[in-house]
């Protein structure tokens, strides 16, 4: 299962993320279609860093994941926090009953619905929970820019206490499924010693401006907006590796 053993170190990985602004651009993007929200579902929610910055800005927010090994570091995080409500639950298939002005995935979640199928199910997800006049915005990987670019090996090394990671990704590109394997290989060293490694793969999609209209059209949704993730004003082009898009439910 993606995320049973990565989630571990999921969070010193991304340490120097910077989720205040992501949350302020998501903010300020769906202000740009009228919704100031007071209450947010977060669909795929992770370790609940993006969470933590919405429930700083006073949002009430109910959440979930896939990953119990994720939905565990993010109970830690937010058990100072009143409004927050975490779930485990599938993109495909989660409902509770609510809706919000604001749904939101992060972090290219929505990627990992890598067919069609589960694609339109995901969105339907959003459709189910979206008030009249609510936003889904949510971000993926631009193909035009992956196709461009292409994905490259690499390996990044992660320093905490005394533990240090290495991750090693070497990515597999499926240009006919539109779709990027990557494989992980984690070792974990200790005072200087291997401790142990493991291996993880995770599956992406790509995902095209026009295709992606057409599902959400499909699944009850109309396109409100895209852009490159964090520049509002930018044009989308082949260096455009995350893209960012809003999207309404149709009334």
């Amino acid at each position: 299962m993606v995320f049973e053993n990565y989630a571990e170190f999921y969070d010193l990985y991304y340490k120097d993320k910077d989720y205040k602004s992501e949350i302020e651009f998501v903010l300020d993007f769906a202000a740009k279609y009228g919704v100031k929200p007071a209450s947010y579902l977060d669909m795929g929610c992770g370790t609940g860093r993006h969470m933590e910055q919405f429930l700083a800005k006073g949002l009430a927010a109910d959440g979930f994941d896939l990953s119990a090994n994720m939905l565990k570091s993010a109970e830690k995080r937010l058990a100072g926090y009143q409004n927050v409500n975490l779930s485990e639950g599938n993109l495909c298939s989660f409902r509770n009953g609510r809706k919000y002005p604001l749904v939101v995935s992060l972090f290219a979640v929505m990627g990992y619905l890598t067919s069609n199928e589960d694609l339109l199910a995901g969105l339907k997800t959003a459709t189910e929970h979206l008030e009249d006049g609510g936003v889904f915005i949510f971000d993926g990987w631009f193909g035009p820019a992956v196709l461009s670019e292409k994905p490259e090996e690499r390996t990044h090394k992660y320093v905490s206490d005394d533990v240090t990671v290495y991750r090693h990704a070497s990515p597999e590109l499926d240009a006919e499924k539109q779709c990027v394997t990557v494989n992980y290989e984690i070792t974990l060293e200790r005072a200087g010693k291997k401790e142990r490694s493991f291996k993880e793969s995770h599956r992406m999609r790509m995902m095209f401006a026009q295709e992606m209209e057409l599902a959400m059209n499909a699944a009850g949704l109309e396109m409100l907006g895209k852009s490159p993730w964090m520049q509002p004003d930018a044009k989308l082009g082949t260096d455009t590796w995350n893209i960012c898009f809003a999207a309404g439910k149709k009334i």
